[in-house]
């Protein structure tokens, strides 16, 4: 096994010939046979050689990185007070980071601008510019002059007090050093219970009227503060809706941007979500996945004549329990390729996995609270550099194909496909697809060859086994 080592070496994932041939633990089958019956329909329907067997020797073995960010790719890190979450979140490959500012450490009393205190921020934004991270700042925490609560309407002042809050902190950071560019208005503002819920960062669930007409004064400032900035409609849960005991609106969305309610459409540019593989039950009839929230999301904003990019600041799964469902962390590093695939695939213009570090039982983070890499943190890796540059083509066909689901993706001024392949469900599928020589990386990063003939028949074709476990492949002229 060769050894481990970090490098310039690019991980190109695969091709038209895509071909994969990992068991679910990710590893490869290292220099000794492995045997499988093969029984599957290759492209046109090809019947595979019933009945032999698939004997793969890998001679060659490695670990290989790209250097470079996926243009997609974000991780939730907190705050940014500690240089060490900082340099992890850079060296994974991310692009993206959230960082919350709150209106109430900036101005704790009412003043004038020339008297806010922005020390603390000045201190975690040139951190994120130090790490070539590029942050989405979230705008929560009112003070207890402007609002009854910290998360929800302001309503103990004029809200022109918070468009001149926004265009103070915009015309700040939205310049060099810092170079913030997305400003989202209130975290899950779709939240309703003040309460319990209040360190989510909203609660204006019962009122999206006042959140819409709260857009129509915080949209002018950010712009004339920064044509160039966008603003988010802040990031919904969008699930665990109150009518199931949850703190979270379904109406909400639509009192904002109901123009006889909120009309709040022409008052943001992106729309952000959040998703969590927990509540994929919600959207699986709309879409695989995240991509079901995201289609949904989509015929929302449709319903009102509006069509808006929309970004994911928020996707997980938890490597422990959360409820009944009882993770690991083979399960959440699949999940991390999945995740970010399908993002790609639902034509989000950024993902950020939640979170860097695990902080309860559910172990949502890609290291633990020691700030130790957990396997999911090593797939993260693995992948960004996979996707730097890439753009998203196409799904593999399921019907050559069946029992696979997978994503085609190209590069700019690239000729060779890129795939990536995992089995839709939990056996592993035996595929047969044409190629002569394919390099194969699993999510872990680790690369083998794989080649006509290993089979013991020369004949151009190549036989696969197929898991749950994702692989990015590459054909090699």
């Amino acid at each position: 096994m060769a050894k481990r080592s970090k490098g310039p070496v690019r991980i190109i994932a695969l091709c038209f010939a895509a071909v994969v041939l990992l068991a679910s633990q990710g590893t490869f089958w290292n220099g000794s046979p492995g045997s499988a019956s093969l029984r599957s329909l290759g492209p046109g329907g090809r019947q595979a050689r019933a009945g032999t067997t698939l004997t793969t020797y890998l001679p060659f073995l490695s670990k290989t990185y790209a250097l470079g960010a996926s243009s997609l790719m974000g991780i939730d890190m907190g705050d940014p007070d500690d240089d060490t979450k900082a340099r992890l979140v850079a060296e994974a490959g991310a692009k993206w980071i959230r960082i919350s500012l709150h209106w109430s450490r900036v101005e704790p009393s009412n003043t004038t601008p020339g008297n806010f205190n922005w020390s603390e921020y000045d201190q975690m934004l040139a951190r994120v510019a130090q790490w070539g991270l590029s942050p989405i700042v979230v705008v929560s925490g009112n003070p207890s002059w402007a609002a009854d609560t910290s998360c929800g309407p302001i309503n103990r002042t004029s809200l022109q007090e918070f468009g001149q809050f926004l265009a103070a902190a915009v015309s700040r950071y939205g310049r060099p050093p810092y170079q913030v560019k997305y400003w989202e208005i209130y975290n899950e503002p779709d939240n309703s219970n003040s309460t319990k819920y209040a360190f989510l960062g909203g609660c204006w669930g019962n009122n999206g009227r006042e959140y819409g007409q709260m857009l129509q004064v915080a949209y002018p400032a950010v712009k004339t503060a920064d044509p160039g900035a966008n603003v988010v409609l802040g990031s919904l849960a969008y699930d665990n809706f109150t009518e199931v005991n949850g703190p979270f609106v379904r109406g909400f969305l639509d009192d904002v941007l109901d123009p006889r309610k909120g009309n709040g459409g022409p008052f943001f540019d992106i729309l952000g979500f959040h998703y969590y593989y927990l509540f994929r039950s919600f959207w699986e009839p709309y879409g695989k996945d995240l991509i079901g929230k995201a289609n949904f999301l989509r015929s929302r904003l449709a319903s009102y004549a509006l069509s808006k990019p929309m970004i994911l600041t928020e996707v997980g799964m938890p490597s422990g329990t959360a409820g009944t469902f009882q993770g690991t962390d083979d399960m959440q590093s699949d999940y991390v390729v999945k995740a970010f695939v399908r993002s790609m695939a639902a034509n989000l213009k950024v993902a950020i996995w939640f979170s860097l570090m695990d902080f309860d039982n559910q172990k949502l983070g890609l290291v633990d609270n020691s700030l130790a890499p957990k396997r999911s943190y090593e797939a993260f890796e693995a992948l960004a550099p996979v996707l730097s540059g890439a753009i998203y083509n196409r799904l593999v066909d399921s019907t050559t194909y069946p029992g696979v689901e997978g994503y085609v993706f190209t590069v700019p001024g690239g000729t060779t496909e890129k795939w990536v392949l995992w089995a839709s469900g939990d056996s592993a599928v035996m595929v047969t697809l044409p190629g002569l020589r394919v390099r194969v990386v699993d999510k872990l990063g680790w690369a083998s060859i794989l080649k006509d003939g290993d089979d013991g028949q020369w004949d151009g074709w190549l036989n696969v086994r197929v898991t749950s476990s994702p692989v990015y492949l590459e054909v090699i002229s």
